[in-house]
C-alpha cells in the first residue's frame, strides 16, 4: 500500500524525496528490480534539484536492501558511498558533519553488516582496505585498527600508504 501511495504522491510532486519513497517501498515490497529503477529516477532528479544529500539518497536504498536481505544488491550503492570517502580524503570529524556526511566510523560500523553479509572475510577486508590509499594518515590509522577488530589480522592487509 506504501509503496502505491509514494507512486501517487510522486505523480503529483515530482521530487527526488519522492521518488527514494518509491524505490524503498518497492525494495521492502519484494520488487527489486523496480526498485533500482526508481533509485536512479530519485538520484537523476536529485542531481537536478540538489534537494538531498546525494549520500542520503543512497544510504536510504542500501538500508532499505539490507533490511530485505539483499545485501549483495546492496554492493554498488556501498560502493558509490565508499567513493565519497575515497574523494573527500579526509575523515576529520568537522569536515564531514559540515558537509552532511556520516562520521567515517559510522560508516564502518553501519556498513560492516552488509559487507560481511555480501563478501567473505578477505574479500570484505580488501573492500575497507581500498579506501587506504585515498584516507588521511588519522583515517588510515582508524580503517587499519578497524579493520583488525572487525576481520582479523591479514597477511594480505595493505601497508598504511
Amino acid at each position: 500500500d506504501a509503496c502505491y501511495h509514494w507512486q501517487a504522491l510522486l505523480d503529483y510532486e515530482p521530487t527526488a524525496h519522492n521518488a527514494l519513497q518509491v524505490a524503498t517501498t518497492s525494495v521492502m515490497a519484494g520488487a527489486t528490480a523496480q526498485g533500482v529503477e526508481w533509485i536512479e529516477q530519485a538520484a537523476a532528479l536529485n542531481l537536478r534539484s540538489r534537494e538531498l544529500p546525494m549520500l542520503q539518497v543512497w544510504i536510504g536504498f542500501v538500508t532499505a536492501l539490507g533490511r530485505t536481505g539483499q545485501e549483495r544488491a546492496a554492493l554498488p550503492y556501498l560502493e558509490k558511498i565508499r567513493q565519497v570517502y575515497a574523494e573527500l580524503g579526509t575523515t576529520d570529524a568537522t569536515v564531514l558533519y559540515a558537509q552532511r556526511i556520516p562520521f567515517f566510523g559510522a560508516f564502518l560500523d553501519n556498513t560492516r553488516p552488509l559487507v560481511r553479509a555480501a563478501l567473505d572475510d578477505e574479500q570484505g577486508r580488501r573492500w575497507y582496505a581500498s579506501l587506504l590509499p585515498s584516507l588521511d594518515d588519522r583515517g588510515k590509522q582508524e580503517l587499519n585498527a578497524w579493520l583488525d577488530e572487525s576481520f582479523g589480522d591479514s597477511a594480505c592487509q595493505q601497508p598504511a600508504v
